[in-house]
C-alpha cells in the first residue's frame, strides 16, 4: 500500500467529543491523509467515541500509551509509524478546513528553503490565537508579554504578532504554533524530533528555532487556517500546565539565552508563573470551567454543516446581537435561512439551531475560500465599518446587502458639536461608499435610516431614561419638551429588512423608518415613567445648566454621545415620513409602546 503525501500526528488527552470532531474534518481533506493519534493515556471516553464515530477508516491509526509520554515524546513516536514526505502537526481540539493542508505542502513543494509552515489559528473566540505568528521569545519581549496592554506601548518588540495587520500570502517569521503545522519528514529526521526534554508547551517555539538555526524558513500562511478551542485537554488542572509552560521557557533560555543574566531570567520566570497561579485561584478558573464565548462542541458542529453544501438558503448578519438582531436573527431561521451571526459577543439567547456565531475578527481574516459562500447580507453593525468589507462580501458571493444607516444623517448634520458632525459624516460617507461599491459590482442594495430605536435592553437611549427614571424617580426637563419624536420599535424594523430581501423595487434607496405615533418628547418621557410604575415627575432646567451637566456627564467612560446639543434636540421636531416604506414594503409600525 502506497504511504499517502502527509501524514498527521495527533496527540490526544482528554479532549472527549472535540477529538471526534478534529478527526472527522481531518476526514474530510481533499489531500489524502495517514492520521496518526497517539493517546496519552486519557481517562475519559476520547478514544472510545473517536472508535465508535471512525474508527473503521482506513487511514487513522490510533495508539494508546500506558502513561503520559508528553506531547513531544508523543508527536516523535506518532511520526515513526509512517514514512510520508511530510509531517503535520494538529492539536486534537482544532478543526481544519478540507483545503488548508494542500495549501501547506503547496508551499513546501514551491520554495525550497521553506522547511516549517504554519498556518492562521483561531481560538474559539474567534479571535486569532496570539502564538500562531511569534517573533523569538527574548527577556525583554516575556517582560512585554506578562505586562499585557501596558507592554504594548513597546509595539514592535512584542513577540506575538496577532496585533499587526494580516499578510496576503505567505511570509517568514520566527515561529508558528505547533497546534497547526506541515514539515518536510526529510528536515524533521535531520533534527531529531521535538526535543523531547519539553513535557507541554515551548517545544514548538524551539523546533522553530531549530529550523532556522538549519537554514531553513519558518513560513506563516495565512490562507489555511483552523479553529482551536485552546486548552481542552488542559481544563481542569490549569495551573499545572501553568508550570509546563514555565518550566518549557526555563529550558529554552537555558538552551539559547545564557548569559550572566540568566538566574534573574529564572527568578522571573518563577515570579510570574506564582503570579498567574495566584490569579487562577483567585478567579475561580481552577476548579470552574469557562464556557468559551462562540465556538462550543455544538456549535462546532454547525461550523462543520455551515461549510457544507447546502440546500438551505444562507445569509450573513453582522451585528446580529444587536437590538435589530435580537429580532431578525429568528425571523430569518422561521423562513428557512441558515444564519451566519457576526458578533463582538456571544449571546445564547439568541442562538439556536441553524444559527452560526462568528467573531467580528473571524469575518475580518477567515480566508476567503474557507469560509461559506452567503447570497445576501444584513449589516447591522454601523454603517461606516462597512466599507472594509464589501470586497469580501462580493467574494463570498453576496447578490444582496441591506444595511442601516441613522437619521442622524440629517438631524446632526449641522450639530453645533465636533463629534455629532463627525458622526454624521462617517454615516453618510458609509452610506455613499456603499452605494457606490454596489452599484459597481452589481449588488443590490438598500440602506435603512431609522429613527430613535427602541424594543430591548440594547436601545441605548431609550433604556438608559428607563433606568434614569427607575433610579431617581424623576426627569429634567427643558422648555416644554415641545420637540417631536417618532420612536420605532426594533421589531418592526426586522420585519421590513426581511421585507426588503425580495424586492427589486428597493434596489440602490436609501428608506427612512420611522414609528406609527409622532409624540413630543414630553409625551415620550412620561410614557417611560408609565412604564417604570411611576408617575411622571419633571424638573424644569435652565438650557444653559443642562448643557453644562451634559458636558461633564459627557466625560465620562462610554458617555460621549451624551452631548450638550441633546438638550436644544428637547424642543427640535425629529419625526420623519416613512411613507415611501409603507409603499415599498407594507411598511405598519406601531404606535410607541416601550413597556
Amino acid at each position: 500500500m502506497v504511504e499517502p503525501e502527509l501524514q498527521v500526528v495527533v496527540v490526544n488527552y482528554n479532549a472527549g467529543e472535540h477529538l471526534t470532531q478534529c478527526i472527522g474534518s481531518l476526514l474530510e481533506s481533499t489531500l489524502p491523509l495517514a492520521i496518526t493519534v497517539i493517546d496519552n493515556h486519557s481517562s475519559d471516553e476520547s478514544i472510545a467515541q473517536l472508535r465508535n464515530q471512525n474508527g473503521t477508516s482506513n487511514n487513522l491509526s490510533i495508539y494508546q500509551q500506558d502513561h503520559n509520554l508528553g506531547f513531544s515524546k508523543a508527536v516523535n513516536l506518532g511520526a515513526s509509524y509512517s514514512t510520508s514526505p511530510y509531517i503535520a502537526l494538529l492539536n486534537p481540539d482544532a478543526i481544519v478546513h478540507p483545503n488548508s493542508l494542500k495549501k501547506m505542502i503547496a508551499v513546501l513543494k514551491d520554495d525550497p528553503k521553506a522547511g516549517l509552515v504554519g498556518g492562521l489559528v483561531f481560538e474559539e473566540s474567534g479571535f486569532e490565537q496570539p502564538g500562531c505568528r511569534r517573533r523569538e521569545p527574548t527577556p525583554m519581549r516575556g517582560l512585554v508579554k506578562s505586562l499585557g496592554r501596558l507592554g504594548m506601548i513597546i509595539g514592535e518588540n512584542q513577540m506575538n504578532m496577532n496585533y499587526m495587520p494580516l499578510p496576503s500570502g505567505p511570509v517568514p517569521v520566527d515561529a508558528i504554533s505547533g497546534s497547526f503545522m506541515v514539515i518536510r519528514r526529510s528536515l524533521f529526521d535531520q533534527l531529531g524530533g521535538l526535543d523531547e526534554h519539553y513535557f507541554l508547551h515551548v517545544e514548538d517555539l524551539d523546533f522553530c528555532r531549530q529550523v532556522r538555526d538549519a537554514g531553513a524558513k519558518v513560513i506563516f500562511l495565512p490562507t489555511a487556517s483552523i479553529i482551536h478551542c485552546k486548552g481542552i485537554s488542559g481544563r481542569g488542572m490549569p495551573i499545572r500546565v501553568e508550570c509546563y509552560k514555565h518550566l518549557g521557557m526555563v529550558i529554552y533560555y537555558k538552551k539559547y539565552n545564557q548569559s550572566f543574566l540568566f538566574p534573574i531570567h529564572v527568578v522571573g520566570i518563577w515570579a510570574r508563573f506564582l503570579l498567574k497561579s495566584a490569579k487562577l485561584l483567585i478567579s475561580g478558573s481552577h476548579f470552574k470551567k469557562q464556557n468559551p464565548p462562540h465556538f462550543l462542541v455544538e456549535s462546532l458542529e454547525r461550523y462543520n454543516r455551515s461549510h457544507e453544501s447546502s440546500s438551505s438558503r444562507r445569509v450573513l448578519v453582522t451585528g446580529a446581537a444587536s437590538l435589530i438582531g435580537r429580532y431578525l436573527l429568528p425571523r430569518l431561521r422561521n423562513a428557512g435561512f441558515e444564519v451566519l451571526a457576526i458578533s463582538r459577543q456571544f449571546r445564547p439567547e439568541l442562538d439556536s439551531p441553524g444559527i452560526t456565531w462568528y467573531s467580528s475578527e473571524y469575518i475580518e481574516k477567515a480566508p476567503v475560500d474557507e469560509f461559506c459562500g452567503v447570497e445576501a447580507v444584513f449589516h447591522l453593525a454601523p454603517i461606516w465599518t462597512l466599507q472594509p468589507l464589501l470586497a469580501k462580501f462580493r467574494l463570498l458571493g453576496c447578490k444582496r446587502l441591506i444595511g442601516f444607516s441613522s437619521m442622524s444623517v440629517v438631524t446632526k448634520e449641522r450639530s453645533n458639536h465636533l463629534y455629532e458632525r463627525n458622526q454624521a459624516r462617517s454615516q453618510k460617507e458609509g452610506e455613499l461608499q456603499a452605494l457606490d461599491y454596489c452599484k459597481k459590482n452589481k449588488m443590490n442594495v438598500t440602506l435603512f435610516r431609522p429613527t430613535l430605536i427602541y424594543g430591548g435592553p440594547e436601545g441605548q437611549n431609550i433604556d438608559m431614561i428607563k433606568r434614569f427614571i427607575r433610579l431617581i424617580g424623576l426627569f429634567p426637563m427643558v422648555g416644554r419638551g415641545s420637540g417631536k419624536r417618532q420612536p420605532v420599535h426594533a421589531e418592526d424594523i426586522a420585519d421590513a429588512a426581511l421585507n426588503a430581501l425580495e424586492l427589486e423595487s428597493a434596489n440602490g434607496k436609501i428608506v427612512t423608518l420611522s414609528g406609527g405615533e409622532v409624540l413630543s418628547y414630553h409625551q415620550m418621557i412620561s410614557r417611560l415613567f408609565q412604564c417604570e410604575g411611576k408617575r411622571p415627575r419633571f424638573i424644569p432646567i435652565p438650557v444653559r445648566l443642562m448643557r453644562g451637566v451634559l458636558t461633564l456627564v459627557s466625560w465620562l467612560p462610554n458617555k460621549r454621545f451624551l452631548t450638550p446639543e441633546m438638550a436644544n434636540r428637547m424642543n427640535q421636531d425629529l419625526d420623519a415620513d416613512c411613507s415611501e416604506a409603507n409603499e415599498l414594503m407594507n411598511f405598519n409600525p406601531r404606535p410607541f409602546r416601550p413597556c
